[in-house]
């Protein structure tokens, strides 16, 4: 599930950016997602803080 929700994002990036989503957010997103996309790595997903 998560992986798939990482490739969505990484599908979205490039309409995000011509957006105007800042690119060095871009990025670091980018680096931070792909290899989760690609099952190479992990990501915990949890509610934010406060909430």
């Amino acid at each position: 599930m998560v992986q798939g929700y990482a490739r969505s994002i990484v599908d979205q990036l490039p309409d995000w950016q011509a957006d105007g989503f800042p690119a060095d957010e871009t990025a670091r997103l980018q680096e931070l997602i792909t290899p989760v996309a690609a099952g190479r790595s992990t990501l915990d997903l949890g509610p934010c803080p406060g909430r």
